[in-house]
């Protein structure tokens, strides 16, 4: 499989001359203009942005990657991340529950393959390698980014399955903006959020709160039990706020011949208390956790006429408070990360790009939990990439390598190789091949019982090649992408009992991954009315590989991943009135190692009504949500369930003062 995906790339990067050029047509500008004007007519105008462009917008070519739509974040702003990656993407989320720990995956990979970057930084934990997307509010970001594939050459540990990147934009001359976002749901679910920002040519502020509480107390069948009773949900309760401040200064002087000139610095504090409920399994539960993090990140990015340069620091602070009265348990963790990078494009000419930068970071522990009680790690990264555009532009190509220490630990070479071709003025191909990597985390390393010191990190290979069409004609627009990917991870890291009955981790196993993701969607616009249609889909067969010590589970599919996972929506639109239907279909999955055991497909609906009233300078917007529609009684986590039919309304204003912005 290896080899026949390296074929793909090399044919792609270095014989696609030879594929027949299609005949462009001058009606297509016209089409996309009038597509575009009666889109953005009907539903929202969209504001311009400035922000530096990163990494992944430049050199993470080849992978099927998905900007999450704008829409959903208006939607959303009273969700979590975990809500807009179930409503918008085929990835899996697993969720333990309304309020508890929600984890993703990608490609078959495990939540700790899957890289999660904010701003560009690294953010999963260095003490289990996890990000709980549970925890970050959907109103502290601007965009969302799914990159579906491996990249560690690129982004460096974890980024096995792919990598989930969380923007904030700079928005520089737009005046006053204050925003509040309001929103009330069953469960005694409340959440009110508030923005006050402003910018002019040279300077941009903004502050960011949100504060969250709920009950979380709703009512299901408890197929534990004889005869699957109804009953409520308890110890459920959860409590959540967060600030995050943004200051931004554009240096560019019209004394100089700098391009971009642009000193950022952000800040975010939040606080998470909740209740852990207990299983269908279990009588009660008085389990809690309070989880706090601090982020504080600045950067600088300069450009003149062929060379940029950013850089960038950051400094983590996680905590986290496990308490169970029942276990007589009171564990406390902290990690400090500190992070400093510094990265730089040089423009050799307008079809070649060389892109190289390091990478330093340091993690510290502190807790009783770990050998030695306040382990560290010291890990340095050297990578570049090198760039080529054809002449017509309708050829691109991407080779990057990475080079990592951790410790005075080497970590092998982590190279990549990706292109992309427009074949017709409608239809791209792309292909890639890269390694991956993750490194243990400290409870694989130090853990007083069981952590294993000599862990090595867990190695991949991933490679996939796809279309993309894309076709407007008059107020119709079609597109569809098509992914066919594979993955291989080796010295992967599973817990297993040692001889006194131990827990402990090794490297013992391989993991294949194979599949298919496709997505179509077609809208139609014109005048005050749009339509959409979409569907995406995903075929993940991950299985272990026969090197696994229990051969009963030799080829068969890991747990918690579902062969099909599937996501449609539906939207009309009228002048400012939007109605949006969104349906989830999850396949079968597997809880135990030897697929004996399972739990069945489920499906579900959401449904969404909102309109939107425009003033001079304000808007608001209304809106109500009916979850899990047909009241699905399902499980995403076995004897973990989830609510059956539940609602939200909310409110969203708006105010934007431009007068005099200078």
């Amino acid at each position: 499989m290896l080899q026949q995906l390296l074929l793909w790339v090399l044919i792609f990067s270095c014989n696609i001359s030879s594929i027949v050029q299609a005949k462009e047509k001058n009606s297509v500008a016209a089409e996309q203009a009038s597509y575009k004007d009666a889109l953005f007519d009907s539903i929202i105008n969209i504001e311009a942005v400035t922000i530096a462009t990163d990494r992944l917008k430049q050199l993470g070519i080849g992978n099927h990657t998905e900007t999450l739509d704008s829409a959903s974040s208006t939607i959303f702003q009273s969700g979590t991340l975990t809500d807009v990656l179930n409503h918008e993407s085929a990835i899996f989320i697993r969720s333990y529950g309304l309020g508890s720990l929600g984890t993703i995956s990608i490609r078959g990979a495990s939540s700790t393959q899957t890289a999660m970057l904010w701003n560009g930084f690294n953010i999963q934990s260095p003490m289990n390698a996890l990000y709980d997307a549970s925890l970050l509010p959907v109103f502290f970001l601007d965009e969302v980014q799914v990159q579906h594939g491996s990249s560690g050459a690129l982004f460096g540990s974890g980024a096995i399955g792919g990598s989930i990147h969380l923007n904030n934009k700079t928005v520089f001359n737009n005046g006053w903006q204050v925003k509040y976002v309001a929103n009330y749901g069953s469960f005694n679910t409340l959440l009110q959020g508030t923005s006050v920002g402003f910018s002019n040519k040279k300077w941009m502020v903004q502050t960011k709160a949100f504060y969250k509480q709920a009950e979380n107390n709703f009512r299901f069948k408890n197929i534990a039990e004889f005869g699957s009773p109804m009953q409520r949900q308890e110890n459920a309760a959860l409590q959540q706020w967060g600030i995050l401040h943004e200051q931004a200064f554009n240096l560019l002087s019209e004394n100089t011949s700098a391009k971009k000139n642009l000193l950022q610095f952000k800040f975010l504090h939040q606080k998470s208390e909740r209740e852990i409920p207990p299983s269908m399994t279990m009588n009660t539960s008085e389990a809690q956790q309070t989880d706090a993090v601090v982020r504080a990140t600045a950067s600088w990015d300069y450009a003149v006429k062929k060379w940029e340069t950013t850089l960038r620091s950051a400094y983590f602070n996680e905590q986290i408070n496990f308490v169970d009265p029942a276990s007589n348990l009171d564990e406390h963790y902290t990690a400090h990360t500190a992070i400093i990078e510094s990265e730089h494009k040089f423009y050799l000419h307008k079809r070649h790009l060389l892109h190289g930068g390091i990478n330093y970071t340091f993690h510290r522990a502190i807790t009783e939990n770990y050998l030695g009680n306040n382990p560290a790690q010291n890990r340095a990264a050297v990578f570049t990439s090198y760039r080529y555009t054809s002449g017509n532009n309708k050829l691109m190509a991407v080779a990057s390598i990475r080079k990592e220490v951790i410790n005075n630990q080497r970590v092998p070479f982590t190279p990549s190789i990706a292109s992309e071709y427009q074949v017709l003025k409608f239809l791209r191909l792309k292909a890639n091949i890269s390694r991956s990597f993750r490194v243990p985390s400290f409870n694989d390393w130090y853990w007083t019982q069981g952590g294993n010191p000599n862990l090595k990190s867990e190695t991949g290979w991933g490679g996939e090649a796809g279309l993309v069409f894309s076709k407007q004609k008059n107020y119709w627009h079609f597109e569809s992408e098509q992914t066919f990917f594979m993955n291989t991870i080796s010295e992967r890291i599973i817990w297993l009992p040692n001889d006194i009955g131990i827990w402990t981790p090794e490297n013992v196993a391989r993991v294949n991954s194979t599949g298919w993701e496709s997505s179509l969607k077609m809208q139609y616009a014109k005048n005050n009315f749009s339509t959409s249609f979409s569907i995406k889909y995903a075929l993940v067969n991950a299985v272990n590989g026969n090197d696994i010590p229990n051969k009963n589970e030799a080829g068969k599919q890991l747990i918690y991943i579902p062969k099909h996972k599937a996501v449609a929506q539906i939207v009309v639109a009228y002048k400012k009135t939007l109605l949006q239907y969104h349906h989830q279909l999850n396949g079968e999955m597997f809880y135990t190692a030897d697929n004996s055991k399972s739990l069945p497909l489920y499906h579900m609906g959401n449904i969404v009504l909102s309109h939107q009233f425009v003033f001079k300078q304000m808007t608001l917007q209304v809106f109500g949500k009916a979850n899990n529609l047909w009241g699905e009684a399902y499980q995403v986590i076995v004897w973990r369930p989830m609510p059956l039919q539940n609602f939200e309304v909310g409110i969203q204003f708006n105010f934007n003062h431009k007068t005099n912005v200078k």
